[in-house]
């Protein structure tokens, strides 16, 4: 997520060490199938060597699973069906998905 956000403020003309007028944010779901993972960045500066003041920005989240499973592994895309109708189902987790993948993007 760093990465991209810098590529996108070097794209738009902020040269390392300077700080952004605006601040560039992403977020990302990291998942292995089961469990999930919400992250956030908050890009604010490109200057990477200054100890005090504005500074980029983290979030993430617990992992989270959607479903408590009872036999094997299973994948995100085989276990939804079945876990929609569980009671083993994760709605907070499945919460956050469905706003992180709706949100609109600028």
């Amino acid at each position: 997520m760093f990465s991209v956000l810098v590529s996108q403020a070097r794209q738009q003309g902020i040269k390392l060490g300077e700080h952004l007028t605006n601040p560039l944010t992403t977020q990302c779901v990291v998942t292995n199938g089961i469990e999930f993972m919400f992250m956030c960045y908050q890009l604010n500066t490109l200057s990477m060597q200054e100890e005090h003041g504005i500074k980029n920005i983290a979030w993430t989240s617990n992992l989270k699973p959607l479903a408590k499973r009872k036999k094997k592994r299973m994948a995100f895309y085989e276990c939804l069906p079945q876990a929609l109708q569980s009671s083993d189902f994760d709605k907070e987790c499945f919460r956050i998905l469905t706003s992180f993948v709706c949100q609109e993007t600028v």
